[in-house]
């Protein structure tokens, strides 16, 4: 069963890429449509939901898919060519057969070759049924009405890969982990004498991206010190030629500029309470301006933009990263259908 399984896992990646490639393609060739510039915290906002709608939309398209594949399977009743859910049985002394239902014992203990449990399930019943996979010194045939034992003796038990009633469904509740194990690889190769030219995959953690962020700080700071001498500020005197007291001319500046400097403060006051505006055009500005100008001015900004579309390929790039297995050997190397024969047995 290992090669319908190997099979399985090849199709599988080929239908993968194929929905990627799919995807990333209409993906690229979509319209982006804005009548004026973005800022860059909005147009990362809308990027990263874009990607996020992407990469649900993309694996939600191949859930289906492979949903619809399954029920296919699982309604028609087909009879897999490994006879592991259906197998036929001449009835004896006439040309007639019988089909029977693969059934599979729910809970095994490899390390005793017996069952946990009596409870079985059935082929004719789901599609569902697993039995861990693992490698025997011999071959059984199959009794009608009994389920599958490992009787024979277990060499190697593969940890992680399970066998059923349709490999797909089996395949999709094992896991890949004696394919990232060169120990178990080993054991593999030794007991079968296949797949000598490959070599355990690389687990490879992903690298996490941090982007910069620049925190920008404003300190506003006041320089309004006037310094007038108390010397100078006593004998001061604006009116040396219209009043002949001289201390009444000094009284009399005192109170002129007091009512200065409060004229002054009213008027201050009054100039920064009163906004005004003044429009100011940039031609073609860069991105650096329109970013900067966007800092100073993000609430009356106005950019519109020279082409109220374009295609989210000229801004956008979409890298897909693969299961290392759909790059590996394993699938790529046509020799794959000749690591295991089997052997029908009447």
């Amino acid at each position: 069963m290992a090669s319908a399984q190997f099979q399985v896992l090849s199709a599988l990646c080929r239908i993968v890429r194929n929905i990627v490639s799919d995807a990333v393609n209409e993906f690229s060739a979509t319209i982006f449509v804005s009548p004026r510039a973005l800022s860059r915290t909005i147009f990362d906002t809308y990027t990263d939901t874009l990607v996020d709608q992407f990469n649900k939309t993309t694996l939600e398209n191949f859930r289906t898919l492979n949903g619809f594949i399954s029920s296919i399977i699982d309604e028609s009743r087909f009879i897999s060519a490994l006879r592991t859910n259906f197998y036929t049985r001449s009835v004896p002394d006439s040309d007639n057969y019988t089909t029977f239902s693969g059934i599979y014992p729910q809970k095994v203990n490899l390390t005793q070759s017996s069952f946990m449990s009596n409870e079985t399930c059935r082929c004719d019943q789901t599609s569902n049924c697993i039995y861990p996979a693992g490698i025997y010194n011999q071959s059984k045939a199959i009794i009608p009405n009994e389920a599958f034992s490992n009787d024979a003796s277990l060499l190697f038990a593969v940890p992680g890969v399970q066998v059923g009633c349709v490999p797909q469904n089996a395949l999709l509740q094992s896991t890949l982990e004696c394919f990232y194990n060169q120990s178990c690889l080993d054991i593999v190769i030794t007991l079968t004498g296949a797949l000598r030219t490959v070599s355990a995959l690389n687990i490879s953690n992903s690298i996490s991206r941090f982007h910069p962020t620049t925190t920008i700080g404003y300190r506003d700071r006041v320089w309004n010190m006037v310094r007038i001498a108390y010397e100078k500020v006593t004998t001061f005197n604006l009116f040396k030629t219209a009043l002949t007291d001289v201390e009444q001319g000094i009284y009399s500046t005192r109170v002129y500029i007091l009512f200065l400097m409060v004229g002054v403060y009213v008027l201050t006051i009054y100039s920064t309470k009163v906004i005004g505006s003044k429009q100011v055009i940039v031609q073609n500005p860069s991105i650096n301006q329109f970013e900067e100008l966007n800092k100073m001015y993000s609430s009356i900004l106005s950019c519109p933009c020279s082409r109220l579309s374009m295609p989210r390929s000229t801004f956008m790039h979409y890298e897909v990263q693969f299961h290392p297995f759909c790059t590996s050997r394993f699938i790529r190397d046509e020799l794959w259908l000749q690591y295991w024969t089997m052997e029908f047995l009447n």
